[in-house]
């Protein structure tokens, strides 16, 4: 018997060898989940090392507070031109131009769970942090914060790669089973039904 009638023979079974693949870590289903989507919507790819990040004597928040006169000037009342910070986060974009004297500096955009500000890298900087300051890298910056028309950066005095520990991701095989009680004027059916059962798992 089947239940596709003569479309399946009974002597066919219909199986499906799903491969053992261990889930994707957060930081990456989130970058793939931006890439399509343009913005992060199920979580924050550090949302994992808040407890990490917690160290920093900057966040972006700092950016939220700040007056402004008739004109549109603005005065920021946490941060000063100057100002040395300790400040983490993940590269959503990089830039790079070619001074006059012939060297490359760049420009990376470093967003925390707050929010996004612009930091430069001077040629020297730049030059060290060139291989791992890329897109969808966490990074710890040290530098300065520099105000000009309106607008908030860091100026980098040194830059590395982040070393943040990933959360255990704990699996636990789990089966599930199904019970079906023949009545016992078909029992002879038993095997005929368990046949078809496994050729649909």
């Amino acid at each position: 018997i089947s239940l596709f009638g003569t479309l399946i023979n009974d002597d066919d079974y219909l199986t499906i060898d799903y491969p053992g693949i261990t889930e994707y870590n957060s930081k990456y289903k989130l970058s793939k989940e931006k890439e399509v989507v343009g913005v992060y919507l199920t979580g924050h790819p550090l949302s994992d090392f808040k407890e990490q990040f917690a160290k920093f004597s900057f966040t972006t928040r700092a950016l939220d507070y700040f007056t402004e006169d008739e004109e549109g000037e603005r005065t920021y009342t946490e941060v000063t031109e100057g100002q040395k910070v300790h400040f983490g986060g993940i590269i959503t974009a990089k830039d790079k131009i070619m001074t006059r004297n012939g060297s490359m500096m760049g420009f990376i955009t470093v967003e925390d769970l707050y929010g996004q500000i612009e930091c430069t890298l001077f040629s020297r900087i730049y030059e060290e942090a060139k291989a791992f300051a890329i897109e969808d890298e966490i990074v710890e910056i040290h530098g300065r914060i520099h105000v000009k028309d309106n607008k908030v950066s860091i100026n980098v005095e040194k830059i590395e790669k982040m070393q943040t520990t990933e959360p255990e991701i704990v699996t636990e095989k789990q089966q599930e089973y199904m019970g079906i009680i023949l009545p016992t004027s078909i029992s002879d059916k038993a095997d005929e039904v368990l046949d078809i059962l496994t050729s649909y798992p």
